[in-house]
């Protein structure tokens, strides 16, 4: 099983999973004496479980499943062992599984999503990047060309206007630019950064 088959293709297997999740308490109570559990559910009756509960048990029920191995140990989905990235380390929409796992595989509860409701909108919304053909936006993660699909894409300009002119392009008014290049075929991708209160940067780039 590959975890990007798994992302891309068995959405159906993820939704069935998190619209049946209050099942994974009797399952997850039958287990108890054969793993340890996350600290914040340590020692707590079954009647007594909150819905974190489910969303913790649930985030680690995903991470299985795209893994393909049985077992995460505590909240430690991205040390090396367990890293879904370094398991396979050529799919691209991979890069969405930690982020999720972030908000569900936690060590404090008060990290936690509040329901399986909540893990579910989060899934919805890497499905849908994913059925779109959509990659995360971010200077420091790799990204394969979409042309070529032998090279990556490389941040050659980054906001500096000086290297854009050089480049052949010229900009008006409070625009900026960050051009990224194909390190094989040379496709470039080009995103416009606006820098005033009329054309504020767009909010995949204002953090």
């Amino acid at each position: 099983m590959h975890g990007y088959s798994v992302l891309a293709h068995q959405q159906w297997c993820v939704q069935l999973i998190l619209k049946n999740y209050r099942k994974l308490k009797i399952i997850y109570k039958s287990t108890q004496k054969q793993r340890p559990l996350f600290a914040w559910a340590m020692g707590m009756r079954i009647e007594d479980i909150r819905p974190t509960f489910d969303v913790f048990c649930l985030g680690e029920l995903l991470w299985a499943i795209v893994s393909d191995k049985p077992l995460l140990q505590l909240w430690y989905f991205n040390r090396p062992q367990f890293n879904l990235e370094q398991m396979f380390p050529h799919a691209p929409s991979i890069k969405m599984a930690n982020p999720l796992f972030e908000k569900c595989i936690v060590e404090n509860e008060e990290d936690c999503l509040p329901d399986a409701t909540a893990l579910l909108e989060e899934v919805d919304k890497v499905l849908t990047i994913i059925d779109r053909n959509g990659d995360l936006i971010d200077e420091n993660i790799k990204r394969p060309c979409k042309v070529c699909g032998i090279g990556d894409y490389e941040l050659r300009i980054n906001q500096d206007e000086i290297a854009t002119h050089e480049f052949g392009l010229n900009p008006r008014g409070n625009w900026k630019h960050k051009i990224f290049m194909c390190n094989y075929c040379g496709h470039v991708q080009l995103f416009g950064i606006g820098t005033g209160e009329i054309n504020p940067p767009p909010p995949a780039w204002s953090s």
